[in-house]
């Protein structure tokens, strides 16, 4: 080959690629300005105070560059301001869902025994009244003797109901107390 060719070859191919960057850097200057971030070149005329946007990123002679938008650079982070008043009360929201169910708890502790209820009456039984006579510690209630007596504290006929006294024989054990007979009443439940 040639090498007046070769030669040629090489110089052709080196320009083209100085002249694809060149091409591009003016690319990229023509749009140094007229961005957001680099803010849009405007020319104002000297005399007459009209603004006019230029197609490229010179403004003509009699002309002074102004530069709009540029961002500037991040400020320093302000101080942090009062608090505001408490805010109004806002709408009462929907109900929720369904929340699932939880877990089984522990056992608790044993709890005290209850105190016996009644005897209910059973089933099957009709009830009966007995009545009986039951010897019972008396009081005199004052020195005349037999007259004026009462149960003594205490004295009952369980399980059933202390009726009238029975006139009768009163024994004596002190002379304030003894015994006599009462009628008694309870009732049962048979079959």
């Amino acid at each position: 080959m040639d090498l007046r060719k070769v030669i040629f070859r090489s110089r052709f191919i080196i320009g083209l690629f100085v002249g694809m960057a060149l091409t591009g850097s003016f690319a990229y200057s023509a749009n140094f300005f007229n961005t957001p971030e680099t803010g849009y070149l405007l020319c104002v005329n000297q005399k007459t105070k009209v603004v006019t946007y230029p197609s490229t990123q010179k403004c003509p002679s009699g002309t002074n560059r102004l530069i709009l938008g540029a961002q500037g650079p991040q400020g320093i982070q302000g101080e942090k301001g009062e608090l505001g008043p408490q805010g109004i009360q806002g709408l009462k929201g929907e109900t929720g869902p369904q929340g699932e169910t939880g877990a089984t708890g522990s056992q608790g502790v044993k709890g005290d025994t209850g105190a016996q209820g009644p005897q209910g009456p059973q089933a099957n039984l009709r009830a009966v009244t007995l009545n009986y006579v039951v010897r019972l510690p008396i009081t005199f209630i004052d020195n005349d003797g037999i007259t004026n007596i009462e149960l003594a504290p205490g004295a009952n006929c369980l399980p059933g109901v202390v009726g009238a006294r029975i006139q009768g024989v009163i024994e004596a054990t002190s002379r304030t107390t003894g015994f006599t007979t009462f009628n008694c009443s309870a009732t049962v439940y048979v079959p």
